[in-house]
C-alpha cells in the first residue's frame, strides 16, 4: 500500500494562510507567531496521548508548552498540576488544569450551607474540601 504526503492551506479570519505539512511532521516550528489571543481553546485527555503510564510519549513535553489540559478526576487540581509539571518538565499552575470535577468550584456559594456527600475514585472529599466545601 502506498501513501503520499498531502499538503493543505489552512486559513482563518485572524491569521495569514498557513501551509500545513504532512501528518508525520511533529514540529510546531512552522506555526506563525501571532500576538493576538486565539478565539478558541483545545482540551484533550492525556492518558495514552501525552503519557504512557508515568512516561511522557514522544514530543509531548514540547507540545504541552503550547497546549495542555486534563480531564482526570479524584485528585485536586493542585496535586495534578504538580504531578504534570514533574513528569513533563513544564511548569503548570493549578488554575491551568481543568478536570471533570472542576465545575463544582462554581457551586460553592450556592451550596455552602448544605450537606454535600462526595463519592468517587481517588480522594473526592479532599477535592471538594480544596474547593471550599465543608
Amino acid at each position: 500500500m502506498r501513501f503520499r504526503a498531502a499538503f493543505r492551506v489552512c486559513e482563518s479570519r485572524n491569521r495569514a494562510p498557513l501551509l500545513l505539512q504532512p501528518q508525520a511532521s511533529r514540529s510546531f516550528s512552522q506555526l506563525p507567531l501571532n500576538s493576538q489571543r486565539p478565539s478558541f481553546g483545545i482540551a484533550f485527555d492525556i492518558d495514552g496521548v501525552v503519557l504512557r503510564g508515568r512516561v511522557p510519549i514522544g514530543g509531548s513535553p514540547q507540545a504541552l508548552r503550547r497546549l495542555y489540559g486534563d480531564s482526570g478526576g479524584g485528585v485536586p487540581e493542585s496535586r495534578r498540576a504538580t504531578e504534570l509539571s514533574e513528569l513533563l518538565r513544564v511548569h503548570i499552575l493549578p488554575s491551568q488544569v481543568v478536570q471533570g470535577h472542576s465545575p463544582f468550584k462554581t457551586l460553592l456559594k450556592r451550596f455552602e450551607n448544605e450537606l454535600i456527600i462526595a463519592t468517587g475514585k481517588g480522594e473526592p472529599a479532599v477535592v471538594m474540601s480544596e474547593y471550599g466545601f465543608k
